[in-house]
């Protein structure tokens, strides 16, 4: 347990010193066309989509703060002006970020959860947030689903926790794209926030609805990493599962969470194991089905 929570703290502490580090270098970016109005677009490692047309822009998920004039500068090149709309899928600060910049004029949605995390202060992989001034804090929020009309497309949204508790989905029914936040870590092991209401359980559930609800040929935009493909989802998802049977035979076997780790049950998964070791995996699911 020390040692999850120690890695943890290394963790953020590497990213934030490296967002602060390198805020005045160009940051690794990427842009996809995903059709003649919406765009992949992703600035050091944190993933969006923006909508462009005669509506406006919609930005889905607003980055680190530091690098808000990167983002700004790609969506100006793509021929969208000032951002109308941003659309938080969870309440991290790698996701709402340029709230803080763009809240001045964008209206903000997410799920209520999201504006209540955002609204008072709460502790994130062992550091305090405090809460977002008013201007930056969601002033479209709802419970379940929302939906809105923008730029000829019909946008659905869903409250879909698992990662968090306030985690949304953001669907593009008509161009077959979503965005599905951080239920998925593309190609490696998933961050849970235990504390604040992160559920591996629910997170599968929830992976595995999607997947059997939309059309096969959707495209998934994760948080973080390569937008993934219906089978790509599949087998993510049977990555879940498997690793959740095999911890939960030796929870019901009546191992600790520490002789679990020490057995290395889930050593035929390591190549997931990149943001987290499969240690960590363990204990995230551990805590999940404990909790």
């Amino acid at each position: 347990m020390k040692k999850i929570i120690l890695f943890l703290i290394i963790f953020c502490g590497l990213v934030l010193s490296l967002t602060a580090q390198d805020s005045t270098k160009a940051p690794k970016t990427k842009v996809i066309a995903l059709n003649n109005h919406l765009y992949f677009v992703s600035v050091a490692g944190c993933n969006h989509i923006v909508s462009i047309g005669q509506n406006g822009v919609l930005l889905v998920d607003a980055n680190y703060r530091e690098y808000q004039r990167y983002l700004k500068n790609i969506i100006d090149s793509l021929g969208g002006k000032n951002i109308d709309y941003i659309v938080n899928t969870h309440w991290h600060f790698d996701h709402v970020g340029c709230n803080e910049i763009f809240g001045h004029t964008a209206k903000i949605i997410s799920s209520e959860k999201v504006k209540e995390f955002l609204s008072e202060e709460r502790m994130l992989l062992g550091k305090i947030r405090k809460p977002l001034p008013d201007y930056a804090l969601p002033s479209i929020v709802f419970d379940e689903k929302y939906e809105m009309k923008f730029n000829g497309e019909i946008i659905l949204m869903c409250n879909l926790s698992g990662h968090t508790a306030s985690d949304i989905v953001v669907y593009f029914p008509e161009s077959k794209v979503i965005h599905i936040g951080d239920l998925i870590f593309s190609d490696m092991f998933p961050f849970v926030d235990i504390e604040n209401g992160g559920n591996v359980r629910k997170m599968l559930e929830h992976i595995i609805c999607l997947s059997e609800s939309l059309p096969k040929d959707v495209q998934y935009v994760t948080g973080h990493g390569r937008i993934y493909s219906y089978e790509d989802v599949s087998e993510y998802s049977k990555m879940l599962k498997s690793t959740m049977d095999i911890v939960m035979r030796n929870i019901d076997s009546g191992l600790t969470l520490e002789e679990i780790k020490k057995k290395d049950v889930i050593k035929n998964y390591s190549k997931y194991a990149i943001a987290f070791s499969c240690n960590d995996w363990i204990e995230f699911i551990y805590k999940s089905v404990k909790k």
